[in-house]
């Protein structure tokens, strides 16, 4: 699988939506490096769901007819329904932003739910950084490819945590109340003993 310099995309939802989709053209393998433009394969626009939970990119039987694409071998796939030996096949995935993965191993199946045609699996979601917010509840997905940096909540929350423990001391130290005498020759007593 090759892909090309830092991509990323971006889709937004208003509401928390059952799952995550959008939009991806999907074209017959080639290698853009050696194919001119005005030779590649045609791209045909399908319906992609986001699955975290999908190890591998799988298509529908209605993707593979219409591209006519042509199995590369077979494998196991392991689902709700059990095992089944199913068809590889190679593909290109295009989005809409111009971000665009070569060479992908999928697999097929009859249909998939929510009427998607491809479910975006493990495969391409761990090649870049995926994340997804529900601010005021507005859906936000973004995928970026190669990954750049680490997203780690808890990280940032100590880091927080940490500066506000910083800035309330620093807030409150001119505020200590001043002992009185009898308070200092009490603890002296203490620290005597």
């Amino acid at each position: 699988m090759k892909i090309r310099k830092y991509q990323s995309l971006t889709v937004k939802y208003d509401g928390i939506p059952g799952s995550i989709m959008c939009e991806v053209g999907v074209s017959l393998p080639f290698n853009p490096q050696t194919t001119p433009e005005s030779q590649s394969p045609p791209l045909k626009k399908y319906l992609a769901i986001w699955d975290t939970g999908a190890s591998i990119t799988v298509v529908t039987e209605k993707v593979v007819d219409e591209l006519d694409l042509k199995p590369i071998t077979k494998t196991t796939v392991r689902g709700v329904h059990g095992e089944e030996e199913r068809n590889v096949y190679l593909m290109n995935l295009f989005f809409e932003n111009g971000a665009r993965i070569f060479n992908v191993k999928v697999v097929s199946c009859k249909s998939l739910s929510d009427g998607g045609d491809l479910l975006l699996g493990m495969d391409i979601i761990c090649i870049g950084d995926f994340s997804i917010t529900n601010k005021n509840k507005k859906t936000v997905m973004s995928f970026r490819t190669p990954s750049l940096e680490t997203i780690d909540f808890v990280k940032k929350q100590n880091a927080e945590n940490l500066m506000n423990k910083v800035t309330h001391k620093k807030s409150n130290k001119g505020t200590k109340k001043k002992k009185t005498k009898k308070e200092i020759r009490q603890n002296r007593k203490k620290n005597k003993k």
